[in-house]
């Protein structure tokens, strides 16, 4: 059996099935030292508040609940409606994964 390469619009729709949950966290942008409050996380992204899409990739420093040093993560920006921002996160090391799979559960 070979594997076929998904569509576009199958990529999508896999992106945006995994699981989210509501959230109430703290994070600073790093680089400006922007205090954001993340709303939603998944393991491949976040809503955020009080962020600046502005400028290309970033990177977040999270607060995740039980961990005592923030999780860096790089992100980029998709998009914006009102005051919220989604971000995906890109080049997320295993390990890093493992934290944010903690948090979420």
């Amino acid at each position: 059996m070979h594997d076929q390469p998904l569509s576009v619009a199958q990529d999508r729709a896999d992106r945006r099935s995994g699981t989210r949950v509501s959230v109430d966290l703290g994070a600073v942008h790093v680089g400006t030292s922007s205090v954001v409050r993340v709303i939603d996380l998944s393991l491949g992204g976040a809503r955020c508040v009080g962020l600046d899409p502005a400028g290309g990739p970033m990177e977040l420093d999270l607060a995740l609940p039980a961990e005592p040093v923030p999780l860096r993560v790089r992100a980029v920006a998709l998009g914006s409606a009102g005051s919220e921002v989604r971000v995906r996160f890109v080049d997320l090391r295993t390990r890093d994964m493992v934290k944010l799979a903690h948090a979420l559960w």
